[in-house]
């Protein structure tokens, strides 16, 4: 169903706000995405409607990692129940209205996957197109965090050096305050804050995406090496959801 031309990896960013309405009520919300494909070239945005909209942009299916869905799918969630009706209410989507809809496969709090499925009519021709966007997640199969893996391919989450560039002018004690730097210094323009979360992002998407297929490579070997003149097996790790079915599969006729 996936070609590697469909395949990206993302990571969001999110903060805690008040609520200007109501004092005591806060609220957290993306304010800071990264999107590969390549695991090289990364692209940066700054709202969770512009992410979404770079992902409706050119009409092609896509399938979308996040290393942790369980936490970054409730902003797609969210984001479809109160974005996504009205998107297909436009002249663009509305002639294929039942073809327009989004699953959510979840248990308990983890997400397996999040599929939007759309026909999208050029007004011009009248011609259809059918895409279909689905968001997976790598933690599901990879089992630990991003920045072990990061260590394991000899990549750091961010640098020492920068961090200890933000202790030196104040913004923090030690290194790991850094993560819960916010306010007024992120969205000052050319701010070093900002800059460096914009780093550490994107190296979050480069491990994330190095990593996967790494380990799908490696599944790939493994399976060619058990396979036998007379009894073949090929295992699609993109189209496998966990470990345990990852492990059924591979054991399957065995």
């Amino acid at each position: 169903m996936w070609n590697k031309n469909d395949i990206y990896f993302a990571d969001f960013e999110t903060l805690t706000f008040e609520s200007k309405q109501y004092q005591e009520q806060k609220h957290t919300d993306v304010w800071l995405w990264a999107l590969t494909k390549d695991g090289e070239n990364v692209e940066i945005g700054n709202t969770l409607s512009e992410f979404m909209r770079r992902l409706f942009s050119d009409y092609k299916t896509k399938l979308v990692y996040f290393h942790n869905l369980s936490f970054d799918g409730n902003f797609i969630e969210k984001w479809l129940f109160k974005n996504l009706p009205t998107w297909f209410k436009c002249e663009t989507y509305n002639r294929g209205k039942k073809h327009n809809y989004f699953e959510i496969f979840k248990r308990g709090g983890t997400y397996y996957y999040i599929d939007i499925n759309v026909r999208k009519y050029d007004n011009k021709t009248g011609k259809k197109k059918d895409f279909h966007i689905r968001f997976q997640c790598t933690r599901n199969l990879l089992s630990t965090s991003i920045e072990a893996l990061g260590k394991s391919l000899g990549i750091d989450k961010h640098s020492g050096e920068d961090l200890q560039k933000l202790i030196d002018l104040g913004y923090i004690k030690k290194q790991k305050d850094f993560y819960h730097l916010g306010g007024d210094y992120l969205f000052k323009e050319k701010n070093i804050v900002f800059d460096m979360f914009c780093e550490y992002i994107k190296r979050d998407v480069i491990i994330c995406y190095k990593a996967f297929n790494s380990f799908k490579n490696n599944i790939e070997i493994q399976q060619e090496a058990k396979n036998t003149k007379y009894h073949k097996q090929s295992v699609n790790v993109i189209n496998i959801l966990t470990v345990a079915s990852l492990t059924s599969k591979m054991t399957t006729n065995y």
